[in-house]
């Protein structure tokens, strides 16, 4: 996508302003701009000079990349950043901090933003969009949004007009850097002005309070304190505070408006304390706040804090294994640990465990499975109870399957699963089209789809690979005959972010391709060899995509043709939206990229083979040896000359995967 960049690099010491904070407010020269091409640019806005993207019909974005000289370090204490902005009712904009040393390079790598679509306020939370509900308006005048950054938890508060918008919002996809280094004003459509950027630190107001923001299983008895404003210009608590003005909430009522406050005395310790008069509810939300009230009256307002207090229900401290994938015949041991709030242990409680909505097992944490069968696969959770009050909390789900087969199409005239039950469907493009056409196979003996680029398989929204069985780990292979680029499989979720679960297995400028992306946009990919050159390939992809990262191979004709791997933490894996299809990919619910040529003997296991495996099933189609661990024939050990080893113990260790390569050594 092309994009017209503007940096503006601003500058903290500002002529003509003393207000603390203040990065720019665009009355003053201090920020430099390259040629803005109709992207941004600096103009009165009825005596306000502002920064302003006008971008009212193009299709790509434009930006303006706002460089900090003093960058937010995400180790520091928790900071505010503010600006004023308006956008039109057409506009598809969003504005976001970066950790993008070089701006607008690191778009993906974006910390806590807020957005318009068609005009409509929202923000990021993590990896999904949210819209406001209750109907701001920020397209006829401007409105002050401030983003309260907590760094240690890489969430942020996030207020329009001095009302919470959004409470602990988690920060998307960060880096390795340490730092918010750019502010980035990036549009597509649409007119957006911004002005009064600020950024300041937390401290200036009450601050550091207990519980911290966001908490949850707090006390009902607690007593709530913060530490005083910092004074700026002597960097110590103010001498000047003369009542700490608290106003806290109605249990899951965030409205604070209409509470009374309750002044507190100033200690003159740089800290304070208060404790509700009554206890506090369980099972509530409370929402806080201290303004600092100076001697002459002058308020400070501080900023709008929340917990959460302990349940009246067990709360489950540890959940079921996510996935646990076994041989048949393993024993397996689903564990679960909760803690009764009201006696703070694991007593007066009870445990029923489920296999889908089927009650299994004893009353007990852990439920045990012998010997794994395929009848055991599936979702387990446990219902705990407390049997004083008889209040109930369910765990996570947890999935257990055996490895196997979980998908085979045979295609020998039919479009049968013949080790499950996700028969295809037989689907076309062309109203010419009424029946699927077979060809011979690749072993000359059976049969292969014919597919001329019009027409698909359709699986259905249970076909493999699917969420909880094989997108977190799993191999697809088949033979493939053919002479252009297409899918053999693919499909792309778009609910309920428009980056989320997807799985492609196919061809990419003529080689095997295989994409897995989770929930959260975290992908990985791979491409390798050559299978466009009309003869017939064993093409095989194989994965594992964990929370501890992934790795991804890619196998033509029984030899691995490359490996990717990811750090990042893969999973939650979505259910699909749309049918999983075979000869196409269906990208959000269009079927694109049709697959033209033959494909035979299309096999899906829940896990991933390894190369040897690959190999041994290569094998078995074919009769040929693989070549999969070459030989190390540069070894200069001792007794040794290179490519060519004579000690007879350093034969025996090489001769194996010498004969298995079909390489003889110089010296034989």
């Amino acid at each position: 996508m092309k994009r017209t960049m503007l940096v503006c690099v601003l500058c903290l010491c500002v002529a003509g302003v003393t207000q603390a904070g203040l990065v720019a407010d665009f009355e003053e020269p201090a920020y430099s701009i390259g040629d803005p091409v109709g992207a941004a640019f600096v103009v009165d806005d009825g005596g306000n000079q502002v920064l302003k993207l006008d971008n009212p019909s193009s299709t790509s974005n434009q930006n303006a990349t706002l460089t900090f000289p003093t960058p937010i370090s995400q180790t520091d204490d928790t900071k505010i950043l503010s600006f004023d902005v308006k956008w039109d009712t057409t506009a598809d904009i969003s504005i976001g901090l970066s950790e993008s040393a070089t701006p607008g390079t690191t778009w993906s790598q974006f910390g806590p933003y807020v957005r318009s679509v068609a005009g409509v306020f929202g923000w990021r939370d993590g990896g999904s969009f949210v819209d406001d509900t209750t109907g701001l308006d920020v397209t006829t005048d401007y409105v002050n949004i401030e983003l309260v950054l907590y760094n240690t938890t890489e969430t942020y508060d996030i207020y329009a007009d001095g009302v919470l918008m959004a409470a602990g919002a988690g920060y998307r996809d960060q880096g390795t850097n340490e730092d918010l280094l750019t502010l980035n004003i990036m549009g597509k459509k649409g007119i957006i002005s911004v002005d009064n950027i600020q950024i300041s630190e937390a401290t200036d107001v009450a601050h550091n309070p207990y519980p911290e923001n966001t908490a949850t299983d707090v006390p009902v008895n607690a007593t709530l304190s913060w530490t005083t404003a910092i004074d700026p210009l002597t960097g110590v608590a103010r001498t000047d505070v003369v009542n700490h003005l608290v106003y806290l909430s109605a249990p899951n009522d965030p409205n604070l408006t209409t509470v009374t406050a309750v002044p507190v005395a100033d200690t003159g310790t740089g800290s304070a304390s208060y404790t509700p008069a009554t206890e506090l509810a369980r099972d509530a939300v409370y929402t806080w706040r201290v303004d600092e009230e100076l001697t002459g009256g002058t308020i400070l307002e501080g900023s709008e804090w929340s917990f959460e207090t302990v349940p009246s229900t067990p709360v489950v401290t540890t959940q079921p294994a996510v996935d646990t994938l076994v041989d048949a015949g393993t024993a397996v041991d689903l564990t679960v640990e909760a803690l009764n709030p009201f006696t703070s242990d694991d007593t007066g409680m009870t445990y029923q465990w489920y296999h889908g909505v089927t009650p299994v097992g004893t009353d007990s944490v852990t439920l045990s499975i012998p010997s794994a069968q395929i009848a055991d696969e599936g979702e387990y959770d446990c219902v705990v109870t407390i049997t004083a009050n008889g209040a109930t909390a369910q765990s996570d789900s947890g999935w257990v399957n055996v490895k196997r087969t979980v998908q085979y199409h045979a295609f020998d005239g039919d479009l049968t699963d013949t080790v499950g039950v996700n028969d295809g469907v037989y689907t076309n493009v062309d109203p010419n089209l009424v029946t699927l056409a077979f060809d011979t196979g690749f072993d000359g003996v059976g049969q292969a789809i014919s597919l001329n680029g019009q027409e698909y398989v359709n699986l259905g929204l249970n076909g493999y690979p699917r969420a909880k069985s094989v997108m977190e780990h799993g191999t697809v292979a088949c033979w493939i005959k053919t002479a252009t680029d297409g899918k053999m499989m693919g499909i792309a979720n778009d609910q309920p972010q428009y980056y989320t679960t997807a799985f492609e297995y196919g061809l990419s400028s003529g080689g095997l391709r295989a994409f897995v992306r989770d929930d959260d946009n975290t992908a990985i990919s791979r491409t390798g060899g050559t299978v466009n050159d009309d003869v017939w390939h064993f093409a095989v992809i194989a994965w594992n995509a964990s929370p501890e990262g992934a790795e991804l191979t890619v196998y033509v004709d029984g030899a691995s043709k490359g490996t990717s791997t990811n750090s990042g933490r893969f999973q939650p894996f979505g259910d699909w939206v749309y049918d999983i299809v075979i000869g196409a990919s269906n990208s959000r619910g269009t079927v694109t990229d049709f697959f033209t040529g033959l494909i035979d003997e299309l096999k899906v296991y829940n896990y991933a083979l390894t190369a040897d495996d690959v190999a041994v099933a290569y094998e078995g189609y074919t009769g040929l040896d693989t070549c999969v661990h070459p030989p190390a024939l540069d070894f200069t050990g001792p007794e040794s000359t290179p490519d060519c080893v004579v000690d007879i113990y350093d034969f025996a260790y090489f001769a194996s995967s010498w004969l298995e390569c079909g390489l003889v050594p110089e010296c034989l």
